[in-house]
């Protein structure tokens, strides 16, 4: 079971091997790919919102932001059952979207417990550094259609962990929990995401000089 679990988490082909999901992505697939992608990049400001003008920590706001969640699992899933290649759009927007979507959640929910320091580095590195590799990418690489959005493993646990990180936070606020009683996990969380968030970046920024010094097929 645990093998199971393990492999379904990290191998996104033995998830589509799943009859299950195979089902579920079918029904998905009527809504076009770069849809699902299109509809995240608005998510976090509507989390936002809505968690303002109801309360705190509102179950609302909560099941909204699972579900803004859900289309980053459907996109990609959709594409592939469609067998389409991923579009203009989806090579510039879909990870763009993931960073729209949960910077701001993240921060709406633990402004009062991270210190902004944190906040300002993790926006630098996820920002900063996809800005950079656009550049790099438009400047130096002749010219060829190359995606720099493509996710690597490091960029989708990143991403898992900072879902899992906003419900934590969200949870904290449901519960009215004190700061002091999770601010220590909050920012060793915090801690992690960032680092991955650099090492993504740097991951991707190796695959782009070798894409560059290697003569395209």
């Amino acid at each position: 079971m645990f093998s199971y679990a393990g492999k379904f988490v990290t191998d996104p082909r033995f998830q589509e091997e799943q009859r299950w999901v195979r089902w579920i992505t079918s029904k998905l697939a009527v809504v076009h790919h770069d849809v699902w992608t299109a509809v995240r990049i608005p998510g976090g400001l509507v989390v936002i919102a809505l968690d303002y003008v109801l309360h705190p920590g509102s179950w609302t706001s909560f099941m909204v932001f699972l579900l803004f969640a859900f289309t980053d699992w459907a996109d990609g899933k959709v594409a592939r059952f469609r067998q389409q290649k991923s579009s203009g759009f989806g090579d510039l927007f879909d990870g763009l979207a993931d960073k729209l979507f949960i910077l701001p959640v993240l921060f709406w929910w633990g402004r009062d417990i991270i210190p902004i320091m944190a906040w300002v580095t993790l926006i630098a590195v996820e920002l900063g550094g996809q800005l950079l590799l656009l550049l790099y990418a438009n400047l130096f690489v002749n010219g060829q259609r190359r995606s720099i959005y493509q996710h690597t493993i490091v960029g989708k646990i990143k991403m898992g962990l900072q879902v899992v990180m906003a419900c934590a936070l969200w949870i904290g606020h449901y519960l009215g929990l004190d700061g002091t009683e999770w601010e220590p996990w909050a920012e060793i969380l915090m801690n992690i995401v960032i680092a991955l968030a650099l090492l993504s970046v740097l991951s991707k920024a190796n695959r782009k000089i070798l894409e560059f010094i290697t003569p395209a097929a």
